[in-house]
C-alpha cells in the first residue's frame, strides 16, 4: 500500500490568510473567524443562517475550504450580532476573534493559506528521497497546477461536461452529467444513471433518482416537460455550477500545458487560461506547446465564446508556472496508524489560488 494523505481528518490543517482591513466599531458587518472539522462549508452556512434566522445572502468569505479537513478561515455577515453568533452550538465548529468593519469579505482580501499537512505509511528508506524534494522545491518551486477539487471530487465529471459544452455539445453535455458515474457514488444513485443511460426515458428516470440530487433532477424536471431543449435544460442549473464546468475544463488544459511548458521553460512563467481573448503570441516560449494541445483538443480560442450559452463564455486569464511554498517545516514521526511505518508533516504557506494537495503531492514525488 502506496503513502496516504488525508487518513484523518485532522491530518489536513489550513488556515486562511486575509490582508488586514480596517475595523470600525460601528460598522455594519461583523468579522469572525470560523473553525469547522469535516463540515461541508456551504452546509454549514446553511445552518448558520437558519440558526441566525437571516439570508445566506448576507454571509461574505474569501474561500470555499475542504470538507475532509480542519479549517480556519475568516466570514463576515452583514448586520451580524456578536451575541448571537456565540449562541449557535455545532459539533466540531468554533467560532472567534469577533470585531466589526465597514466592508464584507470578498475573494480579493484573501492572501494565502497556512497548511499543516501529514503524510502517512512511509517508508523510512524514503525519508531522504522526501528530504531532497523538499529541499528542491525550496529552491525551484513546485508546479501550480489545479487540484482535484476543481474537476468534481466524486465523479471528476466537471471538466468533461465542460469540454462538451465548449464544443457545442450541450445535449451530450447535459446526457454526460446525469449518467456519468462514481466509484464512491451509493449503488443506488449509480444504478440510476445507468438506466437512464441506457432508456434514456426523462419521466422514468425522475421516478427513480435519489432525492439528494437536487441538481440532477432539476435538469430532468426540464426535460421531462421539454424532452429536446438542452440548453434550457442546462440552465436550470444555478448559473455559478454551469461555469464552474467551463472553469473545469479551462483548468484541465492548463494543467495539460503546464506539465508539458515546465520541461522546456527555464524560469517562472505565465501560462494563459485559455478564453476567446487569448493572444497566443504573447506567450512565445511555450506557444507551440499551447497550439499542440489545443490541436490535440480539437478547440481553438474562439470555442470558448459559447454562442448557445453566452452566459458561459469566457475571456480567459493567465496563472505563473510554478508557486514557491514559504516557511517550509518537514517533519517525522511514527505513524500510529500502520505498524513500522512513518509519517511526515509537512507545514508551510502558499499564495491563494494555488493548492497545498498538489504541493504535498510534489514534495512526495517517485517515493513509494
Amino acid at each position: 500500500m502506496p503513502w496516504k494523505m488525508k487518513a484523518l481528518v485532522d491530518d489536513f490543517f489550513v488556515k486562511e490568510i486575509s490582508k488586514e482591513i480596517e475595523e470600525s466599531e460601528d460598522g455594519e458587518y461583523l468579522w469572525f473567524r470560523l473553525r469547522k472539522k469535516n463540515w461541508d462549508f456551504y452546509k454549514l452556512l446553511k445552518v448558520m443562517a437558519r440558526r441566525l434566522g437571516v439570508s445566506i445572502k448576507r454571509f461574505g468569505y474569501a474561500g470555499v475550504k475542504d470538507k475532509f479537513a480542519v479549517t480556519d478561515q475568516l466570514i463576515s455577515l452583514w448586520k451580524g450580532r456578536e451575541e448571537e453568533v456565540r449562541k449557535i452550538r455545532l459539533r466540531d465548529v468554533e467560532f472567534y476573534g469577533f470585531r466589526r468593519a465597514s466592508m464584507p469579505l470578498s475573494l480579493g482580501l484573501l492572501k494565502g493559506n497556512q497548511f499543516k499537512i501529514v503524510v502517512r505509511n512511509i517508508r523510512e528508506k524514503e525519508i531522504d528521497k522526501i528530504g531532497k524534494n523538499v529541499e528542491q522545491a525550496k529552491k525551484e518551486g513546485v508546479l501550480n497546477l489545479y487540484g482535484e477539487q476543481r474537476f468534481g471530487s466524486k465523479r471528476y465529471v466537471n471538466a468533461k461536461v465542460g469540454y462538451l459544452i465548449v464544443k457545442g455539445k450541450v445535449k451530450d453535455a447535459v446526457i454526460t452529467y446525469l449518467t456519468e458515474t462514481g466509484a464512491s457514488e451509493p449503488k443506488e444513485t449509480r444504478e440510476a444513471r445507468m438506466l437512464l443511460k441506457n432508456e434514456l426515458d426523462f419521466r422514468k428516470a425522475l421516478k427513480i433518482f435519489p432525492k439528494h440530487l437536487k441538481y440532477e433532477l432539476a435538469i430532468l424536471n426540464h426535460l421531462a416537460r421539454y424532452e429536446n431543449d438542452y440548453v434550457g435544460a442546462l440552465r436550470a442549473l444555478p448559473k455559478y455550477l454551469r461555469k464552474m464546468f467551463v472553469h473545469a475544463y479551462q483548468t484541465e488544459l492548463w494543467n495539460k500545458i503546464a506539465k508539458k511548458a515546465h520541461s522546456v521553460a527555464a524560469h517562472n512563467i505565465k501560462i494563459p487560461i485559455i478564453g476567446y481573448e487569448t493572444n497566443l503570441s504573447k506567450y512565445k516560449e511555450i506557444e507551440g506547446i499551447v497550439r499542440d494541445v489545443m490541436g490535440e483538443e480539437g478547440i481553438g480560442a474562439a470555442s470558448f465564446k459559447i454562442n448557445q450559452i453566452p452566459e458561459l463564455s469566457s475571456k480567459g486569464d493567465e496563472r505563473y508556472m510554478l508557486v514557491f511554498p514559504k516557511g517550509i517545516k518537514f517533519s517525522v514521526g511514527e505513524d500510529e496508524l500502520n505498524d513500522g511505518m512513518l509519517k511526515a508533516i509537512f507545514e508551510f504557506y502558499a499564495p491563494k489560488g494555488s493548492y497545498g494537495t498538489v504541493i504535498v503531492q510534489q514534495f512526495m514525488k517517485n517515493v513509494a
